[in-house]
């Protein structure tokens, strides 16, 4: 994309303090205030207007991607696969790479998130003997994992 790399490091900066702080209150209380993913939403719309020429000129796509990973988080809500605050930062480090990188690598990156997450998740219930079979024995919070996550991947991709 086109963007200024000095603010692409800005715009770094902000969305990964938001993923630290909701990271932060998951493991503390294991809830996260609504108010919070204001900053991650500052970021995401930053970057948008930073890349913007490109989103006008392929505005279909980002759409349809914006819809997908929207729906792909509402439906994993539905099923009671993780809480609302957890699907909200799920969309919102989706949305982050789409305005940042664009529509391919978002979603490869998107999927890549998600595995790696749940990887990490299980991985720390495990090394904590909170796995009974398939499941877990007490909610863990998820939202540490989903931010190791996307720094892992955000290095990666």
């Amino acid at each position: 994309m086109n963007c200024v790399p000095e603010f692409e490091i800005i715009t770094d900066g902000v969305f990964g303090a938001y993923l630290l702080w909701v990271a932060w209150q998951d493991y503390r209380t294991m809830q996260v205030v609504r108010y919070s993913h204001a900053a991650g939403l500052v970021a995401v719309l930053a970057m948008a207007i930073a890349n913007g020429q490109h989103i006008w000129a392929n505005g279909g796509i980002y759409v349809a991607a914006v819809l997908l990973l929207a729906a792909v988080q509402f439906w994993m809500y539905r099923v009671k696969a993780y809480g609302l605050a957890d699907a909200i930062v799920f969309f919102m480090c989706g949305v982050y790479w789409l305005v940042q990188r664009g529509a391919a690598d978002c979603l490869v990156g998107y999927m890549l998130l998600m595995a790696l997450s749940v990887v990490l998740l299980w991985g720390a219930a495990y090394l904590k003997g909170n796995v009974l079979g398939a499941t877990l024995k007490h909610p863990m919070p998820y939202i540490p994992s989903i931010c190791c996550a996307f720094f892992l991947t955000k290095g990666v991709l």
